[in-house]
């Protein structure tokens, strides 16, 4: 088992900040305006652009990374309402489950952006240590409480997915990151791969957009009609492997959420 499954239990990690002080004792303690905690740009990391979705801070100029602002309201956005968020959450998950299908030797995941931990009830599942990392404030504020609230090991931290190791105090098996690639074009793409694959034991699970499905050339096209060239960024499934290949990961599949989504799951190994 992986050295990280001895981390300390539901010990959420903050570097001092106003927002720090919600943490205390090792023990998250409610905010109830966490979805307006941080409304001013200098209260933010300089970290990244705005996609075009409400609340998301624009940082560093040239690029980066979004940095959402409402971890409810992100939630709402995400998933959608009580019926359809059940949906998201099987076909996704069921994706996940196939792309780590026969990978028996994982015990901890980085879960980066971890946003306000979404996915926190799947690792768990799985019986796995989690490190969450995000660089929104309100957002590992949000993700450390949950964390703490389902008594998970490991830890949540603030830090910057492009200087992964930075942040994680040991590797972890799994490098997860998910709905994130897509906002960057291929150059940043590929230095998001290779931070992920230098923090990692031994797998990175990537989450891309594609046209290869048919709800995936429907979408494309939309986003090029209403974005242009800065909307969100559409890869072959030629193109996934290649950037694995160039991140020094060996790609072991790539798993679609299915016809009707336009994202898929690729799954690579350290080489």
């Amino acid at each position: 088992m992986s050295s990280v499954s001895s981390l300390s239990t539901g010990v959420p990690h903050l570097p001092r900040s106003p927002l720090s002080e919600a943490i205390s004792g090792g023990r998250a303690v409610p905010l109830p305006a966490i979805g307006i905690a941080v409304d001013s740009p200098a209260a933010l990391p300089q970290v990244g652009p705005s996609v075009g979705l409400p609340h998301v801070h624009r940082g560093r100029r040239g690029g980066g990374c979004p940095a959402f602002t409402r971890p409810d309201e992100y939630m709402a956005l995400r998933e959608g309402g009580l019926v359809l968020v059940h949906l998201k959450r099987f076909f996704e998950r069921r994706a996940i489950s196939r792309c780590l299908e026969g990978l028996d030797d994982i015990a901890s995941v980085a879960d980066v952006p971890c946003g306000p931990g979404r996915l926190f009830p799947y690792w768990r599942r799985r019986g796995l240590a989690v490190v969450g990392i995000d660089c929104s404030p309100p957002m590992v504020v949000a993700a450390a409480q949950q964390h703490a609230a389902m008594g998970l090991r490991g830890e949540v931290v603030q830090g910057d997915a492009f200087r992964l190791t930075e942040s994680l105090p040991e590797p972890p098996d799994l490098v997860a990151s998910v709905r994130f690639c897509y906002y960057f074009g291929r150059d940043q793409r590929l230095a998001l791969l290779r931070s992920l694959s230098a923090a990692s034991r031994r797998y990175v699970l990537a989450q891309y957009k594609t046209g290869e499905t048919l709800r995936g050339r429907k979408c494309r096209q939309r986003s090029r009609n209403r974005h242009g060239d800065e909307g969100k960024k559409y890869c072959s499934y030629a193109e996934m492997r290649e950037e694995f290949a160039q991140a020094g990961l060996v790609c072991l599949g790539i798993q679609p959420i299915g016809p009707w989504s336009d994202r898929v799951f690729v799954i690579g190994r350290k080489a």
